[in-house]
């Protein structure tokens, strides 16, 4: 049997995107999905044209030493990088006392 056009909520299982759009609760996973998919592209970005070792020149690709003590400094000390490492340090130094007990 065939659904009359009246019947309010039918939704045609063949048709993805109204399946998925009409569910609220599916809004926060595709959020989610799409914020996780934009941080990963704008991470993958970032490391292919800002990493010194990678070169996409054939003139940089010739050179064993890719990068220069500059090029690297600024690189390695990015603001995110060192905040990475107070928080491995603080965590460090917090477990230190659970691993001289073993």
């Amino acid at each position: 049997a065939v659904p009359r056009a009246n019947m309010g909520q039918y939704i045609n299982p063949k048709d993805t995107k109204k399946i998925w759009l009409s569910d609220v609760g599916a809004w926060p996973v595709i959020v989610v999905c799409g914020a996780a998919g934009g941080l990963c592209t704008w991470w993958n970005y970032r490391l292919m044209t800002s990493q010194p070792r990678i070169a996409w020149r054939k003139s940089t690709r010739g050179n064993l030493m890719k990068e220069t003590e500059e090029c690297a400094t600024s690189y390695y000390n990015h603001s995110l990088r060192a905040m990475g490492k107070k928080k491995h340090a603080a965590m460090m130094t917090e477990a230190a006392p659970f691993a001289a007990k073993e």
